[in-house]
């Protein structure tokens, strides 16, 4: 077998990283998986049955295998170091989905609170608790500040807006909000399901921006609200 195998490697057929792996497991005495076993035998001619097993979840172990044996090539990683990371990927495909990878569970806790005020929920189903804390209290900021509106107390030369206007303001930094981090924590979901970083740069900085964003827009919710407090009071 590992004779052959070299003479696949010599004729430049396959994909050579992973058949130096497959050969280096044969020589320890390991027994092969069954994709590197298929892989092999396909290159053999010996493989006559399709495949069948097309589900999304055994197309996301296949792309993080192939991840692993990609940066096996590159030599990023030493083959002990790819075996671990082979044993932990297959533990992992073998535990049953918790609730903190339940894709509808996320979008609800996502979406649906931030529309009666409760933002950032979804954080906490990821285990990024200071991120939901954070974008929870801008949250409830923006609604006190939204009702507070009316209790502003004007004088004649006010240059103020007028109270409609003030709203329309507070509603669009908070649907803003809403929108930024539903688009947030939908990549962070999918970065946990995967374990592969979110690689887009434009996503990158436009969740980075996003997060800074919403800090500042807390801030000068507080601002705001002391505002109308003082104004009320004096």
């Amino acid at each position: 077998m590992i004779n052959k195998i070299l003479e696949i490697i010599k004729s430049g057929r396959g994909d050579a990283g992973r058949l130096d792996h497959i050969v280096q497991t044969l020589r320890r005495g390991t027994p092969l998986y069954s994709s590197d076993q298929k892989y092999v035998d396909s290159l053999l001619g010996l493989n006559t049955k399709p495949e069948l097993d097309v589900s999304p979840r055994t197309e996301s172990a296949k792309t993080e295998q192939d991840d692993l044996r990609e940066k096996l090539a590159r030599k990023e990683i030493t083959i002990e170091e790819y075996d671990i990371l082979t044993e932990l990927r297959k533990k992992r495909s073998t535990q049953r989905p918790s609730w903190r990878k339940n894709k509808k569970l996320h979008l609800i806790l996502s979406l649906a609170p931030g529309l009666v005020g409760l933002q950032g929920l979804g954080y906490f189903q990821l285990r990024k608790y200071r991120w939901g804390i954070e974008v929870l209290a801008v949250s409830i900021i923006a609604v006190a500040l939204f009702f507070a509106i009316p209790a502003i107390q004007r004088s004649d030369e006010s240059l103020l807006p007028s109270n409609t206007t003030l709203r329309s303001i507070v509603a669009a930094i908070w649907f803003s909000i809403l929108g930024w981090q539903f688009y947030d924590t939908k990549k962070l979901f999918e970065e946990s399901i995967t374990d592969r970083r979110d690689r887009s740069y434009k996503s990158r900085q436009l969740r980075s921006v996003g997060r800074k964003y919403c800090l500042v827009m807390g801030g000068l919710g507080i601002l705001a609200i002391l505002g109308i407090a003082l104004t009320v009071i004096f």
